[in-house]
């Protein structure tokens, strides 16, 4: 029996004098960029990952203006509004299944952080 391993990475890079932003995917050992959406053309990254199935991810991070959550359908990534309103990223996601996720991160409140939990 041949044992095959596949992960997803999410993160930022420099490439060029420019910010990269992008997911890799992985099997076995073999990388590879995968192309994801940004929020507008301003910073945007990627903190924290959670997979169910190879056909459902949520990836969570910020971009300059307020938290970013992004989808895995198995084909591609897309963006999913995030419920808040204000300045915030997310850090970390746990989804115990394809219906429910959550997310932990920070939101300033004018001027204060403060803890930020979203499902």
């Amino acid at each position: 029996m041949r044992l095959r391993a596949v992960g997803v990475a999410a993160g930022l890079a420099l490439s060029a004098g420019a910010l990269f932003f992008g997911q890799a995917q992985a099997v076995a050992s073999s990388w590879s960029v995968v192309s994801s959406p940004n929020s507008g053309t301003s910073n945007n990254y990627l903190s924290g990952i959670a997979c169910v199935s190879s056909s459902f991810c949520i990836a969570v991070g910020a971009y300059d203006y307020g938290a970013l959550i992004e989808s895995w359908n198995g084909t591609s990534w897309s963006i999913v509004p995030a419920p808040d309103s204000g300045i915030s990223g997310l850090s970390s996601v746990a989804c115990p299944s394809s219906s429910f996720c959550t997310a932990v991160g920070g939101i300033d409140n004018s001027g204060i952080g403060q803890t930020l939990i979203e499902s």
